[in-house]
């Protein structure tokens, strides 16, 4: 058997290959499609690979040489003279008694003897006979073959089904170890992220550890500076007018470093030569000029209105001083409207709205830092916006940040710090130190009449370095509303029998 095979451009080309080399009798075996070698092959349009095949047994007829090739017969030549042939006339037609003339020159030829009828070639017979044969032998192997065939490709298909599957094995297999190790380095990594945290929180512990122990003893090392300041001081003021200031102001819970200060400034204008009017004299205006000048709401003419935000810890009054600032700008004529973001108490809104029906004034809740925008929008007719906060213990982070958030989108012209004049000296320090998170604010006192003693009010400016702005005696709205009056709160802080 012969077995050749053809690179084609296309089907049609390697048939006619075929056909030609092997004759129409050869079978095609397989067929694919193949690319063209070399890096260009890439970018090229498929070929067509062929195997087609003949058995050796089959012998092409042989062609005959030109002397043993049977000859055509003539074509029809009607110029040429043609052979006569024979008229046989039956027995029972009757001859005629007379025939047309002949004429010699188109008489009819004498026919030729018909040829022998050919006889059947032994030798051709035998190869008919092979040529038979061999198409039964091919045909049977043409069957052969497209089995083996078949055979081959459900082996070739069974063999890529096991290696795919084999594949798809190995694939989940290595997948299962890459996840496996990035679990493991999950876990890793969670447990280094533990183990810093550990360490972070145990450094932060130790920090904290460290700081109360050095806040500790600076407290240890301040009161035995007082105390021997306190014996110092006894010492450099020999005279009893100057004990007795100090006696007083401790009394009025004011600030032990400040009081040193006070003296300081007493003795340095001979203080310790005066009696002890002259000495409470010089005290006053000492007093007088650490407190400063007040400084209340003053309106600007512009073409929006003047915000004035109140701060401050629960319970001081914030709400009612609003009131108070309100009642005495409306009755000055001037157009005030009220905005609340005290949602958290019970009753607080309906106490402001209470004093806005009173006072026919313009009144806005807000529930969130993000409403404070439209809600000064909404009473841009107004001369003076007052925003009420809802009191925030500066313990309670989470409201505090709250305040923090509203302070900022509020972005008010004034911040007001209210405070209650009957707030310890250690809780005013911490208030403060919160409550410094306002650029800019100034200070505003209330419950004057429920103080035993005035000092909150110089520590606070002494501290802060902020001014004063008003101060608030009583529940009667607007009477019980003064701007910050440093003559009285001085008068306060020397008369002894004040409280």
């Amino acid at each position: 058997m012969k077995i050749r095979r053809y690179t084609c451009k296309d089907m049609q080309e390697a048939l006619l290959k075929v056909k030609i080399d092997l004759g129409s009798e050869a079978v095609i075996m397989s067929s694919k499609k193949v690319k063209p070698k070399g890096f260009l092959g890439l970018f090229k349009k498929p070929l067509i690979e062929v195997v087609a095949a003949i058995d050796d047994e089959y012998a092409r007829p042989a062609r005959l040489n030109y002397n043993q090739r049977p000859m055509p017969a003539p074509a029809y030549d009607p110029y040429r003279p043609q052979p006569a042939q024979e008229r046989y006339v039956p027995v029972s037609e009757p001859v005629p008694e007379q025939m047309p003339p002949r004429n010699d020159r188109f008489m009819e030829r004498p026919v030729e003897k018909a040829a022998a009828p050919m006889t059947e070639n032994p030798v051709q017979t035998r190869e008919n006979q092979k040529i038979s044969e061999l198409e039964g032998k091919v045909k049977n192997l043409e069957s052969m073959l497209n089995k083996i065939y078949q055979a081959v490709q459900s082996n070739k298909a069974a063999e890529t089904e096991g290696e795919d599957k084999e594949t798809a094995k190995e694939a989940e297999r290595q997948a299962a170890a890459k996840e496996a190790e990035r679990q493991a380095a999950a876990k890793e990594a969670e447990r280094q992220a533990a183990a810093k945290e550990a360490e972070r929180l145990a450094a932060a512990k130790e920090t904290e550890r460290q700081a109360a122990a050095k806040e500790v003893l600076e407290k240890a090392v301040e009161i035995i500076e007082e105390i021997e300041d306190d014996n110092n001081n006894s010492a450099a003021i020999s005279k009893k007018p100057l004990l007795e200031l100090r006696n007083i102001l401790f009394e009025k819970d004011v600030e032990p470093k400040l009081i040193e200060k006070i003296l300081e400034k007493i003795t340095e204008r001979g203080g310790h030569k005066l009696d002890r009017d002259e000495v409470f004299n010089l005290a006053a205006k000492v007093l007088t000029a650490s407190l400063g000048e007040p400084e209340p709401i003053k309106l600007v003419e512009k073409n929006k209105p003047h915000v004035a935000i109140f701060l401050g810890p629960t319970g001081v009054g914030k709400t009612t001083t609003l009131a108070k600032i309100a009642a005495d700008f409306t009755f000055r004529g001037k157009k005030v409207g009220l905005i609340t973001a005290d949602t958290y108490r019970i009753a607080a809104v309906e106490q402001l709205k209470t004093y806005a029906e009173i006072l026919n004034l313009q009144v806005t809740v807000v529930y969130s830092p993000g409403e404070i925008k439209e809600a000064i929008e909404s009473l841009k007719d107004n001369d003076l916006i007052l925003i009420d906060t809802a009191g925030r213990s500066h313990k309670d982070k989470q409201h505090f940040d709250e305040l923090k958030a509203l302070v900022s989108a509020a972005d008010a012209d004034e911040n007001y710090l209210v405070i209650s004049s009957n707030t310890s000296r250690i809780a005013v320090r911490e208030i403060l130190e919160y409550y410094a998170f306002i650029k800019n604010y100034k200070l505003l006192f209330t419950k004057l009449d429920e103080s035993p003693a005035a000092g909150v009010i110089l520590n606070a400016v002494y501290l802060t370095g902020k001014p004063l702005s008003y101060t608030t005696a009583g529940q009667s709205v607007p009477d019980d509303l003064d701007i910050a009056n440093v003559e009285q709160i001085v008068a306060s802080l020397l008369n002894e029998n004040s409280d």
